[in-house]
């Protein structure tokens, strides 16, 4: 495709899913994992790596990696991927430092030409629920680097 997808499980490789974005059953986390019945704490790391040539097509490879890590209930320190973790360095390309830790969420896409320059602007940012749909999340320790 030459528009920008979301990125999907592990338990959808190819993308065919287009129902929702992950399913915490896949890793036995209870349905209502984000819920904050006991309070639910997760780290999560996106990196966006950006095609710097274009294929033979004249488009440009990206891939999305996202990686949720569950911490234990109510322990917003989260040692195990506090802020002196490899998880937390966003200043180094995660994947490439840890080969074995499969990403949950994936998605390698290409983009046109016109995308791809449309991608020198990147925004980043969150959406609310609407309707009967509720939600309370905090956010802390949020990083953001890009690496050349």
């Amino acid at each position: 495709s030459i528009e920008p997808q979301n990125a999907r499980s592990s338990i959808d490789p190819s993308g065919q899913d287009i129902t929702s974005y992950f399913d915490g059953s896949a890793f036995s986390w209870p349905s209502n994992w984000l819920l904050n019945v006991p309070t639910n704490i997760y780290a999560v790391r996106i990196e966006v790596t950006r095609g710097a040539t274009p294929d033979l097509a004249g488009n440009y490879d990206y891939v999305l990696n996202t990686w949720i890590k569950q911490c234990a209930a109510n322990d917003i320190t989260c040692p195990a991927y506090n802020d002196t973790s490899t998880f937390a360095n966003t200043k180094i390309n995660y994947s490439s430092v840890t080969p074995g830790d499969t990403a949950t969420l994936s998605r390698t896409f290409s983009l046109s030409p016109i995308y791809h320059q449309d991608f020198d602007t990147f925004y980043f940012g969150w959406t609310t629920a609407t309707g009967g749909a509720t939600q309370n999340v905090t956010i802390t320790r949020f990083g953001l680097n890009f690496i050349q």
